[in-house]
C-alpha cells in the first residue's frame, strides 16, 4: 500500500444538477441553456479567455471502466464548438459551472473531507443566487433556481399539474479510491450502505415516478428512478453502484467512485454525513476492515423499499444473518465506524465528529422523534412542513399544493426561498446549558458564513487550488483543460501541444512552492514541476483537435474564466 491509500481521508466532491424555471415565460422549455451561456454577454461584464473545456474521456467514451467493459457511449452533444466556446466556466474557487443538456450544473473543486464539500458546496449555491440576483439586475431574466432532482419529462418546470411523467437530474458524489481494490469487492460493500444510508441523507418527496405504486410521501427522491444494479448509465437505466471511474488522476492507480443515486440536500448536516460517513466506509474497505454481514438478497427492492419505510420498520432480509431493519443496520454501521476510527485512527477529529452527529441523529430516529429531527434532516423538515401547510388548508397529499411545497422546499434564493425564510428561521435550540446549545446549533450548521464566504473566492488547499492558480497564471498560454487534473499549454512549435498533468488525488496545496513556482516562465515553470514532489509529469502531444477531426484554430474557440464576483 502507497502512503497515499494510507492516509486518513478520501478525496472527495459533489455535481449538482439544478432545476430552474424563467418566471413569466410563456414557454416552459428549460432556460437553463441561457442561464450558464449568457455569462458571455457583454452586459454582464465578465473577463473573456481564449480557453476551452477538454471532454475527451467523455467524447470518446474511453474511460477506464467504459474500456474494460467493452462499451462505448457516445457524446456527441459535447462537439458542439458553441458549447465547447461558451458552455464551461472555472470558477476563482476551483468550481466547474456548465450546461449540461439544458441542465445548469455546478461541480465543487476536490476536497479532501466532508466537511469542505459542505463549506464549498454551499458557497457554490451562494454564487448561483448571487448570478440569479445578477441576471434580474442586469438583464431583466427572472430565474428560479431549485436544488431538488425532480422535473417534468422535457421541461424543467416544476409547476404542478403539468401532465406527464416526470424525469430526475442529479446530485453526484465522487470519491478518490486506490485501483488496487478490485471492484466487485467495491460493489458487495458499498451498495448495502448506499441503501441503508438513505433514512439521513434523503431529501424526500411527494408522490411516485417511473411507473411505481403511488406514495404519499418517500425518504428519497432518487429511490424509484434507480433500475438496476450496477452499469455505467447516468440518465436511463441508472444502477445503484455506477462503474463509470474516469479517475481525473493516474488511471492505474486510481478509479474514481461515481455514486449517483444521493439526493439534493438543503440542510448541511445531511451532507456532511453522506460524504463522510461513506468515506470512512472506503476507508475501512480499503484497510480490509469491512466483512459482507451486510449482503441483502434483493438490494434493487429493498431501495425501493427503504424510500417507503418512513417508521423505519420494515424488515430486509440478508444473505447472512437474521432479518432486520434500515435502523438496524444503521446502529451496527455507527458502531462498526467509530471502532474503525478508535482504533485505526484516533486523531481523525472531523470523522470521529462526522459520527458524533450520526449517532446523535440515530437516537432521535429510535425514538421516531421527529420534532427533534426537524432542521437536521430534510426528509422529515419536508415532511413536518408540507403535513402542516396542508392542514391549514385541507388539501391532501395529491394535491398541488403539496407537489408545490415540495419544490419550493428547494428554491435556492437565499431572500425570498420558503427553505431560507420559513424554515431555517423557525429552528429553535434547546438551552439547557450554553455549551449544549452550541452543540444543538452546529448539528444544524456546520459551515460558518465566514468559510462561506472565502471559499466563493479561492479553491481548498488541494489539488484544485494548483490546477486552478496555474490556470490563471498563464491563462494566455492555456489551450485547454479538463478543469480538475489536466491543463494543456500551446507551444511555440506549430503542430505541437504540452499538457500537464497532476496524477495525485491527495497532491496539497503549498502556499510557499507555488510562490516560487508560479513566479516562473511557462517553460521553465513545466520544467520544474515534474520535480517538485507534487506527482505531476508533462508531456507533448500533436496539435490535433480530437473533437472535431482538424488540427485547432484558435478563433473556433472562446473561454470565459470567472474573476472573483465583482458584485459582492
Amino acid at each position: 500500500m502507497t502512503e497515499e491509500e494510507k492516509l486518513p481521508d478520501i478525496p472527495c466532491g459533489t455535481e449538482t444538477e439544478l432545476g430552474i424555471i424563467e418566471e413569466g415565460e410563456e414557454n416552459p422549455y428549460s432556460p437553463g441553456h441561457d442561464f450558464v451561456f449568457n455569462l458571455a454577454h457583454p452586459a454582464m461584464e465578465m473577463g473573456e479567455e481564449n480557453i476551452t473545456w477538454d471532454p475527451e474521456a467523455r467524447i470518446a467514451g474511453l474511460s477506464h471502466s467504459e474500456k474494460k467493459h467493452s462499451s462505448r457511449e457516445e457524446h456527441t452533444y459535447f462537439r458542439a464548438l458553441d458549447w465547447l466556446a461558451r458552455g464551461n466556466y472555472l470558477l476563482c474557487n476551483g468550481a466547474r459551472f456548465y450546461d449540461d443538456a439544458d441542465h445548469p450544473e455546478v461541480s465543487t473543486s476536490l476536497c479532501r473531507n466532508s466537511r469542505q464539500v459542505v463549506i464549498c458546496s454551499r458557497a457554490c449555491y451562494r454564487w448561483i443566487d448571487d448570478l440569479r440576483k445578477k441576471y434580474r439586475e442586469v438583464l431583466g431574466r427572472k430565474y428560479i433556481i431549485f436544488r431538488n432532482n425532480i422535473a417534468s419529462r422535457g421541461i424543467d418546470n416544476p409547476i404542478p399539474g403539468l401532465p406527464g411523467p416526470r424525469v430526475s437530474f442529479a446530485c453526484h458524489e465522487n470519491y478518490a479510491f486506490p485501483r488496487s481494490v478490485p471492484e466487485h469487492i467495491l460493489i458487495a460493500k458499498m451498495i448495502p450502505w448506499l441503501i441503508f444510508r438513505t433514512p439521513i441523507i434523503g431529501a424526500g418527496k411527494v408522490g411516485a415516478d417511473n411507473d411505481m405504486p403511488w406514495a404519499n410521501f418517500q425518504i428519497s427522491a432518487r429511490a424509484d428512478f434507480i433500475e438496476c444494479l450496477t452499469g455505467n448509465q447516468t440518465t436511463e437505466r441508472r444502477p445503484l453502484y455506477n462503474t463509470r471511474d474516469d479517475p481525473l488522476a493516474d488511471e492505474e492507480l486510481w478509479r474514481r467512485i461515481h455514486v449517483i443515486i444521493g439526493d439534493s440536500n438543503m440542510l448541511e448536516l445531511p451532507d456532511d454525513l453522506k460524504l463522510g460517513l461513506t468515506s470512512i466506509l472506503l476507508l475501512m474497505i480499503r484497510d480490509g476492515k469491512m466483512d459482507n454481514r451486510f449482503e441483502l438478497l434483493d438490494p434493487l427492492r429493498s431501495f425501493w423499499k427503504v424510500s417507503r419505510d418512513l417508521d423505519l420498520r420494515e424488515l430486509y432480509s440478508f444473505r447472512n444473518g437474521p432479518r432486520r431493519t434500515a435502523l438496524d443496520c444503521l446502529k451496527e454501521y455507527a458502531d462498526l465506524f467509530w471502532n474503525y476510527l478508535d482504533t485505526q485512527q484516533p486523531s481523525n477529529e472531523i470523522y470521529k465528529e462526522v459520527v458524533g452527529y450520526f449517532f446523535e441523529i440515530l437516537e432521535l430516529l429510535d425514538k421516531r422523534d421527529w420534532e427533534g429531527l426537524f432542521g437536521k434532516l430534510d426528509w422529515v423538515t419536508k415532511r413536518m412542513v408540507i403535513e402542516h401547510s396542508c392542514a391549514r388548508r385541507g388539501r391532501g397529499w395529491q394535491s398541488d399544493w403539496a407537489t408545490k411545497i415540495d419544490y419550493d422546499y428547494h428554491n435556492n434564493n437565499h431572500q425570498e426561498g420558503l427553505f431560507f425564510t420559513r424554515i431555517l428561521p423557525s429552528i429553535k435550540t434547546v438551552q439547557i446549558s450554553a455549551d449544549e446549545e452550541i452543540k444543538q446549533l452546529r448539528a444544524i450548521r456546520i459551515s460558518t458564513d465566514e468559510e462561506i464566504k472565502q471559499a466563493m473566492l479561492e479553491p481548498p488547499p488541494t489539488r484544485s487550488r494548483w490546477l486552478t492558480e496555474t490556470r490563471f497564471k498563464f491563462r494566455k498560454q492555456v489551450f485547454s483543460s479538463d478543469f480538475w487534473h489536466k491543463i494543456t499549454f500551446t507551444s511555440k512549435k506549430p503542430k505541437e501541444l504540452t499538457t500537464l498533468r497532476f496524477n495525485n488525488p491527495y497532491t496539497a496545496w503549498n502556499a510557499e512552492l507555488a510562490e516560487r513556482l508560479l513566479s516562473l516562465p511557462l517553460p521553465e515553470f513545466l520544467e520544474a514541476v515534474p520535480n517538485a514532489g507534487l506527482d505531476a509529469t508533462v508531456g507533448n502531444r500533436a496539435r490535433l483537435d480530437f473533437r472535431i477531426g482538424r488540427d485547432y484554430d484558435p478563433d473556433d474557440y472562446e473561454f470565459i474564466e470567472l474573476p472573483p464576483p465583482w458584485w459582492l
